[in-house]
């Protein structure tokens, strides 16, 4: 990563201040949580280095010249992760020193450029003249290409300018890191969920106050029939009073801090007449920094 020495005055001359500065920064880390997100941090630098395009290319898969990006600037889809024409066999920009910003005056002169069959095929019939980028390396030995142009018209970058993109070339890289294990963290679970319903194994997500979250299609169709369990007030309810009694101590254990966190069972009694529900209630250990509300507390399986 480039040493790199950013002053307040220098980014007084960007048009920034350290507040300014800190928002463009939290910018990029929410945009870990959406693509949309990500679209206004890049929206941001558009308006910060007076630019036309702003591209965060996320991987460039098998298929040729085809890379997986969000773009900014006047053009089709921008703002949203798109498959867009991305020439990896012929742009000049290839095989850049990792982690290091560069421009087009550091690969080639005004007039190759000008010559080259990239500038002629994508970069002059869309305005784009001065280019600056890098190419940001992840833990996963991947590679996250960023890269901000401007017009003929528009000076070129400026050392302030490169300083400045160097300074958030770490926090793309932890954006994207967090973004890529919030997502296989979703993946699972949702592979876990369908498992589940496929062993036709009710399953009902409740917060600290007892109010449930999410169901999974199984419990829909048992909560559906009131057969023994409904909802009431947005809360899991037994229909027998004696049922019901039980059932709220097993959910009030979960929640109890001081309690062992074992889970626990009950059977419930349906009023059809048909075999008893089985009932076991799991507490789901927390492991947020920050006390929250209406996180997940507790795991209610029914069979």
């Amino acid at each position: 990563m480039q040493d790199v020495v950013l002053t307040p005055d220098a980014l007084a001359s960007l048009g920034l201040d350290l507040t300014r500065f800190s928002q463009l920064v939290g910018e990029v880390y929410e945009g870990a949580l959406d693509p949309k997100l990500m679209a206004v941090a890049l929206k941001s630098f558009l308006k910060v280095y007076d630019a036309n395009y702003v591209t965060l290319i996320l991987r460039v898969p098998d298929q040729p010249d085809m890379g997986v990006m969000i773009i900014v600037g006047d053009i089709e889809g921008a703002g949203d992760v798109n498959y867009i024409t991305y020439p990896q066999t012929n742009t000049p920009f290839a095989n850049q020193p990792l982690d290091r910003v560069f421009t087009v005056d550091d690969v080639m002169s005004s007039s190759e450029w000008e010559r080259s069959a990239y500038f002629k095929a994508f970069c002059g019939p869309n305005d784009v003249y001065h280019v600056m980028g890098a190419d940001i390396s992840t833990p996963d030995d991947g590679k996250l290409r960023f890269r901000i142009t401007r017009p003929k018209r528009s000076p070129h970058f400026s050392a302030n300018d490169r300083a400045l993109c160097a300074m958030f070339l770490p926090h793309l890289r932890r954006a994207l890191q967090l973004h890529n294990l919030l997502d296989r963290s979703e993946s699972l679970s949702e592979l876990y969920s369908q498992a589940i319903s496929r062993l036709s194994v009710a399953t009902l997500v409740l917060d600290e106050s007892g109010s449930v979250l999410r169901v999974n299609p199984v419990a829909q169709e048992i909560l559906a029939r009131s057969d023994g369990l409904k909802l009431v007030g947005g809360r899991l309810e037994a229909t027998y009073p004696s049922d019901n009694r039980e059932l709220q101590r097993l959910i009030r254990a979960a929640f109890a801090p001081d309690t062992p966190k074992s889970a626990e069972a009950m059977s419930v009694t349906r009023p059809s007449g048909l075999v008893n529900l089985g009932v076991v209630v799991e507490s789901i250990p927390s492991l947020d920094w920050a006390e929250e509300k209406g996180q997940p507390a507790a795991l209610v399986y029914i069979r």
